[in-house]
């Protein structure tokens, strides 16, 4: 049987952060939609591989907390993170052939190029076509999503929490 995924970050103010937060639910009950929420849905754990492929590629170092399943974030490391995924926006547009080495699903470098150039907004991933969140393009997408949950979490000195649904290996997380 076919799993399906999630990848979702959002904003949770100092006071409200749980003593625990180890697993994908945990950072899931904590949503209310107060804020803006990054969300993404993928069968299998395929958009999961594809950003851990990009980040390992491009050492995007300042990311790595989202190839964890459960990462709290606070100022200095949404600060880190957003600078990294500048860089890494500009790397991909620069480099979409080393970009596309990152799957291997058929992915055009201009696909990549426009992917990484969308403007940051919460609905980025939905006019990609993708609805099994199986593209690279989609993942680009999903980071540019991130940067308005990053950004917001910056203006407003909140954190971050960021969840994975499932390990990469398929199994729960």
């Amino acid at each position: 049987m076919t799993i399906n995924s999630s990848i979702l970050s959002l904003c949770v103010p100092h006071d409200r952060l749980p003593p625990v937060v180890g697993s994908f639910s945990d950072v899931s009950q904590l949503y209310t939609g107060d804020g803006p929420v990054s969300h993404s849905w993928s069968r299998g754990t395929i958009a999961s591989h594809h950003l851990e492929s990009l980040l390992v590629e491009f050492k995007a170092v300042g990311l790595y907390y989202m190839r964890e399943t459960v990462a709290v974030m606070d100022q200095p490391q949404i600060v880190k993170a957003i600078a990294e995924a500048e860089n890494l926006f500009t790397q991909i547009g620069l480099d979409p052939t080393r970009a596309a080495s990152c799957t291997s699903y058929e992915c055009s470098n201009h696909e990549l190029i426009a992917a990484s150039q969308l403007p940051e907004a919460l609905s980025a991933a939905e006019v990609l076509c993708d609805d099994e969140g199986e593209t690279l393009p989609y993942v680009v997408a999903y980071l540019k999503a991130h940067m308005v949950v990053l950004r917001h979490a910056l203006r407003n000195d909140l954190l971050v929490l960021h969840g994975q649904s499932h390990h990469l290996d398929g199994s729960d997380a």
